[in-house]
């Protein structure tokens, strides 16, 4: 007994110098995962997210309608499917287009983390004659990330000061997500132009786009855009709320060759073209 009361104190004390040394190691080790965490910013959503691509019809072009001589005039069909992108095109998706120019650019830009924890690109695009600075800013928040994109100039001619041209909300993995564009010639009235809600599958390379005209000055106030694309095919219902009336449009992405159905046209029945954009049965 007197033996053991001897080496139990110095037993204890063993254990106890042991056991603090693993205490310490092990918040040597958390610090070391500190330190090394993967701290990175938020994935830019697809520019897809905001892109409606009617290259097809031409109406980027002056003349829509190709009358090259060794190609033949188009067919009826195909030429108003034309006039329809092309109002589409004005009604929407035109006020998009300097907006998702800019905003692709952000790819080419290094974000830099701010005190506050949100991402910000920062750089410049020119405009016409001008030169706008933006930032675009990104803030994590649980499985969502809250966009905006604000630009300034000191132009005589466009003077604004980090104007919100747009603003967005992507969830995690860019699965979907919403843009809110607003109008940068009336900075003062913060005037809404145009809403998308968008959905992507990237793996697939699949995309949905909802778009609104929520412009209160626009003729085209509540006309809704439905948009699909795949690396195959694409489509559009075009719903023009003061006639009520939808434009069903869809086309071969690589062939060219598609189809519309609308209401005053072909008697409402569905018309098709091939890929010479000839006049053809539909199937």
């Amino acid at each position: 007994m007197l033996k053991i009361g001897k080496i139990l104190p110095k037993l204890l004390l063993f254990i106890f110098v042991i056991f603090s040394i693993q205490l310490l190691g092990c918040g040597e080790d958390s610090d070391d995962n500190d330190l090394n965490m993967d701290i990175s910013a938020p994935p830019l959503p697809p520019d897809e997210s905001m892109e409606v691509d009617l290259s097809a019809f031409g109406v980027e072009s002056v003349n829509p309608i190709p009358q090259a001589n060794n190609i033949s005039a188009p067919g009826k069909n195909y030429a108003n499917a034309v006039l329809r992108a092309t109002a589409i095109n004005t009604s929407i998706i035109a006020a998009l287009a300097t907006p998702t120019a800019l905003f692709k650019l952000a790819k080419n830009s290094e974000p830099v983390e701010q005190k506050d924890g949100s991402w910000l690109w920062s750089y410049n695009m020119k405009y016409g004659v001008y030169t706008l600075n933006a930032n675009l800013s990104g803030v994590v928040n649980g499985k969502k990330t809250y966009w905006s994109m604000k630009v300034s100039n000191d132009s005589p001619g466009l003077k604004i000061k980090d104007f919100e041209w747009y603003a967005g909300i992507s969830m995690e993995n860019n699965t979907s997500g919403s843009w809110q564009f607003f109008d940068l010639n009336t900075p003062e009235e913060h005037n809404p132009t145009v809403k998308i809600d968008w959905v992507m599958q990237l793996v697939l390379k699949k995309a949905e786009l909802n778009l609104e005209n929520v412009d209160n000055l626009s003729e085209y106030l509540g006309d809704v855009l439905t948009y699909n694309a795949t690396p195959e095919t694409a489509s559009m219902v075009y719903h023009d709320i003061s006639e009520k009336e939808n434009w069903d449009i869809t086309w071969d992405t690589k062939t060219g060759t598609g189809s519309l159905k609308v209401p005053k046209y072909n008697n409402g029945e569905k018309a098709c073209w091939d890929a010479q954009k000839q006049d053809v049965k539909c199937n």
